[in-house]
């Protein structure tokens, strides 16, 4: 689940909350918005805990920017969830919000390119690629990047380069909304 992060995984909320958001605290950092996923329980009965739902995972609106009306999705989906109904309706929630009532021109999606299964599930929700960002980040060592060290002298840690996909206000009135809704109807 945190391999293509490069923080956690996490053994509090507090962990989680500094690691995934960074400083709530800190004025710059508040145009991150933090949602969770839950899943129903299909059946009709709890279960052993007495709970009809499981957290499902986290998503985010992140790197939101009002003068340019524009927001990055993120999302973080738990193993059992992953390859279900659960990404595809919460991040087409926030699409359907975001073009919605909050009028934004772009929705864009960044992962890393070796998190093929990302890449492909923001395609199949209507996001175009639109490049890649060639040694966009450094990951600690241990976590999956591009499979190259930073090299000597330039710190430690395996490279990220990441893929940038969008969807735009034009793309999304051209068809992608109903593409994204054929999509959430079919995995409900």
């Amino acid at each position: 689940m945190y391999a293509h992060n490069a923080s956690g995984p996490y053994t509090s909320i507090s962990q989680l909350v500094h690691g995934f958001l960074g400083d709530p605290s800190v004025p710059g950092l508040r145009t991150t918005v933090l949602f969770a996923a839950f899943a129903k329980n299909t059946s009709s009965t709890t279960d052993a805990n007495g709970d009809t739902e499981k957290m499902a995972g986290l998503l985010s609106y992140s790197d939101a920017s009002p003068a340019n009306l524009s927001v990055e999705i993120g999302i973080m989906t738990v193993p059992a969830f992953q390859r279900t109904h659960v990404t595809s309706n919460a991040v087409g929630l926030l699409m359907q919000y975001a073009f919605g009532p909050l009028a934004l021109r772009r929705v864009e999606w960044q992962c890393s390119t070796a998190n093929t299964a990302s890449v492909n599930a923001a395609k199949r929700l209507g996001f175009q690629l639109e490049g890649v960002k060639r040694w966009d980040r450094v990951y600690p060592k241990g976590k999956v990047g591009n499979g190259l060290s930073v090299g000597e002298g330039r710190g430690e840690g395996v490279g990220r380069d990441t893929a940038v996909l969008s969807v735009c206000w034009d793309d999304w009135e051209s068809g992608v909304r109903e593409k994204l809704q054929a999509v959430m109807d079919r995995t409900k």
